[in-house]
């Protein structure tokens, strides 16, 4: 297309007549071939083909749905990214709330039992260390007791440890975690909606249909050509210029351009000179 439109900025103002008699090599009109700029679509993404809406030589407009792939597949992926989108918008407002009032309740109950828990095993290991020095009790009980403590004040040291935390509320990086999950999947949001997109094909122009070349049914590759546009507004002409003549033809002078099936002489103007 861009070469097409190059030449049509440099050669469509380069026309003289097509049909006119000649009467020298000087005065002869040079001669060329009408044609129109070109627009050949493809689809972004593979897929099967499921509908084709245009038919050749029909015109169409700007934007007008001219086929599209099967979107079952597309249509879940976006389902799957928005179930996704919840569900880490779910997690980061639980985030953001913090505890709640029951669940902290709870575990200060449960380090009060702990505490208790100590409370009673230290006492039981001071009788027993008593009981150890009149000899009534052995030593191998006295060193059970004292291990029993040891681990009943490491749990309640846990436990309490768990309480601040949860009345502390969540930390900074677990905030920027939970809103950097949604961001992510805020994007793979955009790349589904993007995706069902490219299942379109639609027209960037107004223009007429040239030709079609897939079928409904066909598997349609990335960039292959499928639909070819012909914008009929903007006609150009290629002409090649004798050496000897090229003086006679400046950018933006007005030309006369005749062709066999039209009795009157067409305006044209010189667009682009090409080497």
């Amino acid at each position: 297309n861009s070469w097409s439109w190059g030449w049509i900025m440099v050669l469509s103002l380069i026309v003289g007549c097509f049909s006119a008699p000649q009467e020298d090599e000087s005065t002869a009109p040079f001669q060329g071939v009408v044609e129109y700029d070109e627009r050949r679509l493809a689809f972004e993404r593979p897929g099967r083909i499921s509908e084709l809406l245009v038919a050749e030589t029909e015109q169409v407009e700007e934007a007008q749905l001219l086929a599209r792939l099967d979107t079952d597949l597309a249509l879940l992926e976006r389902e799957l990214r928005n179930a996704q989108l919840e569900a880490a918008q779910a997690q980061l407002a639980l985030v953001a709330a913090g505890a709640r009032s029951s669940d902290v309740r709870a575990l200060a109950s449960e380090l009060q039992a702990a505490r208790a828990n100590v409370r009673t095993l230290e006492d039981e290991l001071t009788r027993n260390t008593n009981l150890q020095n009149t000899g009534a009790v052995p030593a191998a009980q006295v060193d059970r007791l004292r291990g029993e403590v040891d681990h009943a004040r490491g749990v309640a040291g846990a436990v309490a440890s768990r309480l601040t935390s949860l009345r502390a509320g969540p930390r900074s990086e677990e905030l920027a975690i939970a809103a950097a999950q949604v961001e992510a999947a805020e994007i793979a949001v955009r790349v589904a909606e993007r995706s069902l997109e490219q299942c379109s094909l639609v027209s960037p122009v107004s223009a007429q249909v040239l030709s079609v070349e897939s079928e409904v049914g066909e598997v349609a590759a990335t960039g292959r050509v499928a639909i070819v546009l012909s914008l009929r507004d903007r006609p150009f002409v290629d002409v090649f210029v004798p050496q000897d003549r090229v003086a006679e033809v400046h950018p933006g002078a007005s030309v006369e351009v005749r062709v066999d099936a039209h009795a009157g002489a067409l305006r044209g103007t010189i667009e682009r000179l090409g080497s």
